[in-house]
């Protein structure tokens, strides 16, 4: 055998052995997922300092600054979500509410503009 079949064979042998990179779950998704723990620590009187040093050990690189920042970050996401879903919960309620306010309400002109003009 020639060297470049011996090359060709050792290449395709190292690109079939390369595996495909699992997905990066980044850094704010992670403290996300942790948010329940991380506050529960913070109540118990943790400090951020050694929840930083914690994550640390636990392969999570990051700093205190990039903790509070995530954390303030997924909080404002929560209360995003909480929002939200109190509005689809009432908003039903609220637009047959608003119905009946304007038909009863004086001064609602809405009827009389689709009409034709009678000069």
């Amino acid at each position: 055998m020639s060297d470049i079949d011996a090359w060709k064979r050792q290449a395709a042998q190292q690109v079939n052995a390369i595996q495909p990179a699992s997905p990066e779950i980044s850094k704010a998704a992670r403290i996300r997922a942790l948010l329940p723990e991380i506050e529960e620590a913070m109540r118990r009187g943790v400090s951020q300092s050694d929840i930083v040093a914690t994550l640390v050990d636990t392969g999570l690189v990051m700093t205190l600054d990039e903790l509070r920042n995530a954390i303030y970050r997924a909080r404002k996401r929560q209360k995003k979500g909480q929002k939200i879903e109190a509005i689809k919960a009432t908003a039903p309620e609220t637009a047959k509410q608003a119905t009946i306010k304007h038909k009863s309400a004086p001064g609602d002109f809405r009827q009389q503009r689709d009409k034709p003009l009678n000069w």
